[in-house]
């Protein structure tokens, strides 16, 4: 698991995390001590110090989102830049990439809130 869901070096926390979920880390179930043993995942030591240190049995994506989350606690601090793209595929990305700040910044406590950044309302800043 440590290898599959790493951060790759000089990803961006938002790619590295639209990755995650693309692979899987919803499906993952861990207890805190498991997912504490997996290590330096963002090769951000802010956000692997906590990963784990959440009680109970979470799956790896919520794992994942509240420690970015505690890491950035404001959306302006995680926002990208806009980038330029020159493909649909870039352009997809960056979509994608903006839809998760907003799964990250809504309530990750409430169930009824989507954490698939594929489902995720046409915010202003996508606009």
């Amino acid at each position: 698991m440590r290898k599959d869901f790493s951060c790759q070096p000089s990803k961006l926390i938002l790619s590295w995390l639209l990755r995650c979920w693309d692979i899987g880390a919803s499906s993952q179930e861990l207890e805190s001590k498991e997912a504490w043993q997996l290590g330096c995942l963002a090769r951000d030591k802010a956000i692997d110090k906590v990963i784990g240190k959440r009680e109970g049995v979470l799956s790896l994506w919520r794992q994942l989102l509240l420690s970015v989350k505690d890491r950035y606690p404001f959306k302006e601090e995680l926002a990208n830049s806009q980038s330029k793209w020159t493909t649909i595929e870039g352009g997809i990305q960056y979509l994608r990439e903006l839809a998760m700040v907003e799964v990250i910044y809504n309530n990750l406590d409430d169930n009824q809130a989507s954490k698939d950044p594929d489902e995720i309302r046409c915010m202003q800043s996508m606009w």
